[in-house]
Parts: C-alpha cells; sequence; structure tokens
C-alpha cells in the first residue's frame, strides 16, 4: 500500500513527519482505514449506484474540525455549499450523498444506497420483521418521452373520492385506490379497485391522451383483454419502455445485486439496438435473430462474443416480455414461440496430478498462487475467492469461512455481493500447507487475494492469469515427451479439487457441504461420473473385510 506519509532526518539529527492526508480517528465501514482506502470505499459506493442507471454518486465529508471534503465543491458557486449543508443539518462526521437524475431513478439508487450503507454498518436488525400497507400511490406518471401522462397501474384503476376534481386543475396530485403490502422493504403483493363512474374512466382517457372516440375504442379492446385475465398499459408501449420499468419496478427489489448488474449491462447494450425503440406489438422472431446476431457480431458489444455470452445479454428483453404479460403491460409475449439457439454445454477438465503440480510450481512469488490454492485445495469459485476477508481466516482451527463473493461486470463495475446461495456460506477445513502459505501473505488489505500493488484481485483477471501461466507450462513442455497442458478455466479447478475429493473417498455429502452445493442432487448430477469406478473399489474392499473377518474359508449356507 502506499504510504501516505514520509518521514526525513534532518542533518541535525531532527527528523521531520510528513502527513499527505488526515489520520482518521474514527471507523469507516467498520475499521481503521488510510485516507487512500477511505477514498477507496466512497469509489465502491459510487460503483454500486451506476448499477440503477444513474451517472454517479456525489459526497461530501464534514472533518471532525468542520471542515469539508468534497467531490463537487468547487461545482458549487458563493455559499451554496454551506446553505446544502446547512439544510440536511450535517454535522461533523456525517456523510453526505447526493444523486441527480429523473426522480423515480434517483429515489431508487438513493433507496438501495441507504439499504447497503444500513447492512454494512450493521444497522439493519436482521430479527424484526415490519409490514407496511402502501395506500396512497401517484394514480399518472409524466413520461417527458411521450410528452403526456401514463397510467402508474393501469387506465382502470379508480380514483380517491376526494382527488377527483383534480384531474381537471392538477392530475399529477391525484391519488388511486390501489395498495401494496411490504414487509422489510420487499413488496409482498399489491392490487387496486376499478373504476365503476363512466365520467371518471372518461377524464381518466382524456388524461392518458385519448379522444373520446379513441378512448372507448381503447376501453372496448382493453375490456375485452380485462376479461381474459389482462390489463394492457398502453398499445404503443416500446421494448426499451418495458425492459425499465421491469428494471426499477421488478428487478431493484427481487434480485441480487451481481444479476441486478448483468441485467443493467444488457440494457445498456440492447439500448444501442433499433430494437429498444420499437413498439412491443412489432416484435416477432425475426426481431430476436437479429439481435442476437448484432450482439455477436461485434456491432453493440466493439467484439464478437460467443453465443452464451449474447443469449447472457439478451435476458433483459426475454424476461421483461414475460413480465409485462403478468403483470398487464402486454396482452401477449411476441417471443413465446421464439426458439432460442442452443448453446452447448461445456465439458469439465479435470487436471492431472502432473499439471497441478506443474501449476502450482509455477505460481512461486505470483499473485495468483493464493487463488489457484483456493479452487484447488478448497473448491471455491473465483467470486468466492476474490471476496475472501482476512477476517474469515481462522489459523487457530485452520478455516476459512466463505461469507461474501466479489465480482465485476463486463462494464468494468466492481459489484461486492453475497454467495451464491444461502448454502454456499459455509466453513471449510483447509491443509496446513495452504494456511501455512496464507501466514506468509503481507496483509495490506481486508481481502486475501490481492495483486502485486497490494489491490483486490479482481475475479474477472483470474481467467487470463491462469491461461497465461499454463501457456508458460507448455512452453516449457514444448519439445518434451510430456503431453501439453490443456487449457483450463478457474472453475476448472474447482472441479478438479471435487475430483481429489472423489479420488479419496470423501462422502458425497461431505462434497456438497465444500462445495457449497445447494442439495446433493447437483453434486451427484455434476460428478456422478466421477463416482463410478468406486463402486468397483467398494465391492473389493466388501470383499477384502470378509476374507479377513472368516479368516479367509469360504461360508455358505448349510
Amino acid at each position: 500500500m502506499k504510504k501516505f506519509w514520509t518521514f526525513q532526518a534532518r542533518s541535525d539529527g531532527i527528523g521531520e513527519l510528513y502527513l499527505y492526508g488526515e489520520i482518521a480517528d474514527a471507523s469507516w465501514l467498520g475499521d481503521e482505514i488510510t485516507p487512500a482506502q477511505f477514498a477507496r470505499e466512497l469509489d465502491a459506493l459510487g460503483e454500486f449506484v451506476k448499477t440503477y442507471h444513474v451517472k454517479g454518486l456525489a459526497w461530501a465529508v464534514v472533518n471532525e474540525d468542520g471542515t469539508l471534503r468534497s467531490s463537487f465543491a468547487k461545482a458549487m458557486q458563493g455559499d451554496s455549499m454551506q446553505r446544502l449543508l446547512e439544510t440536511l443539518s450535517a454535522k461533523p462526521g456525517d456523510a453526505v450523498f447526493v444523486i441527480a437524475d429523473k426522480k423515480y431513478v434517483a429515489l431508487t439508487a438513493m433507496g438501495q444506497l441507504r439499504l447497503r450503507l444500513g447492512k454494512q454498518l450493521n444497522l439493519i436488525d436482521s430479527k424484526r420483521y415490519d409490514l407496511l400497507w402502501v395506500t396512497e400511490f401517484p394514480l399518472l406518471e409524466w413520461s417527458d418521452e411521450e410528452n403526456r401522462f401514463l397510467a402508474m397501474h393501469h387506465p382502470f384503476t379508480n380514483v380517491m373520492e376526494e382527488d377527483i376534481p383534480l384531474m381537471d386543475t392538477d392530475p399529477g396530485a391525484v391519488r388511486a385506490k390501489a395498495y401494496d403490502l411490504v414487509m422489510n422493504g420487499v413488496e409482498m403483493g399489491s392490487g387496486s379497485i376499478r373504476i365503476h363512474q363512466s365520467d371518471v374512466q372518461e377524464k381518466m382517457f382524456k388524461l392518458l391522451g385519448f379522444t373520446k372516440e379513441q378512448a372507448w375504442e381503447q376501453a372496448r379492446k382493453l375490456e375485452r383483454l380485462s376479461n381474459a385475465g389482462i390489463d394492457v398499459h398502453g398499445d404503443s408501449m416500446t421494448c426499451g419502455q418495458l425492459m425499465e420499468r421491469w428494471f426499477a419496478e421488478h428487478c431493484v427489489n427481487h434480485v441480487a445485486a451481481t444479476t441486478l448488474s448483468k441485467y443493467s449491462d444488457g440494457i445498456d447494450r440492447i439500448s444501442k439496438h433499433p430494437v429498444y425503440t420499437l413498439q412491443i406489438k412489432r416484435v416477432n422472431a425475426q426481431t430476436q435473430k437479429r439481435l442476437i446476431d448484432d450482439l455477436r457480431n461485434g456491432t453493440l458489444t466493439g467484439r464478437p462474443i460467443s453465443m452464451r455470452t449474447a443469449m447472457s445479454l439478451m435476458e433483459p428483453l426475454r424476461l421483461s416480455m414475460s413480465w409485462g404479460v403478468r403483470h398487464g403491460y402486454i396482452p401477449v409475449n411476441p417471443l413465446s414461440s421464439a426458439q432460442l439457439p442452443k448453446t452447448p454445454k461445456r465439458k469439465q477438465r479435470i487436471l492431472n496430478q502432473r499439471d497441478i503440480d506443474d501449476l502450482c510450481m509455477s505460481t512461486e512469488g505470483h499473485p495468483f498462487r493464493i487463488p489457484l490454492m483456493l479452487a484447488l485445495y478448497g473448491g471455491l469459485r473465483r467470486e468466492e475467492a476474490a471476496g475472501l476477508q482476512w477476517e474469515n481466516v481462522d489459523f487457530d482451527r485452520n478455516t476459512i469461512t466463505i461469507i461474501d463473493a466479489t465480482t465485476r461486470t463486463a462494464s468494468g463495475r466492481t459489484i461486492h455481493k453475497d454467495t451464491k446461495n444461502t448454502f454456499s456460506r459455509r466453513t471449510i477445513s483447509m491443509p496446513q500447507f495452504v494456511m501455512d502459505e496464507l501466514k506468509s501473505i503481507p496483509k495490506t488489505s481486508p481481502f486475501v487475494c490481492v495483486s502485486r500493488t497490494g489491490a483486490p484481485y479482481a475475479p474477472d483477471s483470474y481467467p487470463q492469469a491462469l491461461k497465461r501461466l499454463i501457456h508458460g507450462i507448455n512452453k516449457q513442455r514444448n519439445g518434451t515427451a510430456i503431453p501439453p497442458m490443456p487449457e483450463a478455466t478457474y472453475h476448472d479447478l474447482r472441479h478438479t479439487h471435487a475430483a481429489m475429493l472423489i479420488k479419496l473417498g470423501t462422502q458425497p455429502k461431505i462434497i456438497q457441504e465444500r462445495l457449497g452445493h445447494a442439495s446433493i442432487k447437483i453434486t451427484m448430477d455434476t460428478y456422478g461420473y466421477l463416482m463410478t469406478g468406486l463402486q468397483e473399489a467398494v465391492a473389493d474392499a466388501l470383499d477384502t473385510q470378509h476374507r479377513v473377518g472368516t479368516g479367509g474359508h469360504k461360508s455358505g449356507h448349510t
């Protein structure tokens, strides 16, 4: 880690200490850190909010002496910064975060930031269950893109009686007879009461931009769909509008951070394609094929990509269509009958002992040595290795505990997240030689796997690191009788760990627990083919036990 201080000795025997920044007398996120680490934490929060489609996060910190550190103070004029802090009642030791964007985008991102900080600072009581009824939703929302009001829920949602006059004077202030049931900030259910007065329905359609004739034609059309159990929010909705609504209304509350970031990247890519502004009623199977082709040939990504990656990027379009039908935004899913291209499943590669030995020897003094060992001898996923922190390493018991994971999106955003599932949170006993390797590492960061600069080792750099190591090994093997080492992924190291355990005769239940599988079925489906040879070993062992027990005499029934 770069020092933020320098000591210089003078000729008169007196030394001078130069400090580049302030010495923290408090803590940030639970640890004593340097100003540089503090800045990195703020940068990480900025990357986190970008997940929710905002440009970034502005911040200001009031020091204990009343002075100010801020990312945007220079852009403020006059005493506007001071007035902002006074408005927020910011005191010494407080941090202020600012997001500027469209209202629903900014509020969504700020709400998620609040939850993240609440979790990191242990401000959330996980044992409490709080229920909340939300009953005063706005009836309408203004669309800058379409320059008109849109129905917040659907065009048949009734109006609070006292707000009916506002439909003529202040439509944006009208409240709907709709409700949500929320538990601990997560929506559990929702609904609304329908309009039963013809005059109110006419007002509603007028506000949505229909003439009287269009309104009733639309009403008849929507009524037919409604009788079939379908609610529709408009015939002109585009793919982009549906994906954005799906992202804001569903994903931010029900999707894990890393998946949310993947969906965000997918929407960003698709937004560069004509399908983004295409009306949903014009979408068909050919639309999907064109999008996949343009993703694969590099038109939207800057370089050609695999079919698997292309299918991953277009998930927001497919998933939002299904969601749109379920929630009444569109009558049918135009992609429901479209056949998806088959993506061949990659075959597992199991390294032999010579490959394992050469890999370990090639990483002497290399920062990738620890991630390599964690996968080979602990079965960790690369996100789990990248997220492992020293506080979760127990040298007394020779164990590591997997609690967190770290990943980075295609756009370069680093995401600290929970593990893949609750079963992935586990404690693993590690071999002594691996623990000795861990003891020898300078603890320059809260994270175990760090680069030569002391920064956390980004998980998306693992494949290239492994590829370079294998290339170096094969260069040394060239011209010898040793066959070249096959290309392998970091996940293949995890497969190799499972194969080691099976060869040692480890019970499948123990393998499941070490690998963090959700069920024993996953373990058996993935590695069952490696266990076929164990049947013969079991039979031989039973035979040996029998012969020893009977003194070598044959037994039989009389």
